[in-house]
């Protein structure tokens, strides 16, 4: 895979995970709202957990750019 698609492929991750974790943030704060912490705390551990993939994802990105940069 060349690094221009490499980077296309990753950007999309990238978007899909913090989509992923922003809904979840927004159905546990409605959630939580309506039925109380106790039934809603997932919905918080799945926006941590697409929150550090985002990350890992970006930084990833980030290294593929920079070497694709340092290489030309």
């Amino acid at each position: 895979m060349s690094d221009k698609s490499a980077i296309r492929v990753i950007r999309i991750l990238e978007r899909m995970w913090a989509i992923i974790g922003l809904t979840c943030l927004s159905i546990g704060a409605y959630e939580t709202h309506r039925l109380g912490f106790q039934e809603s705390y997932i919905f918080f551990i799945f926006a941590l957990v697409s929150g550090i993939v985002f990350w890992l994802r970006r930084r990833r990105r980030t290294r593929i750019e920079e070497e694709s940069k340092n290489g030309e």
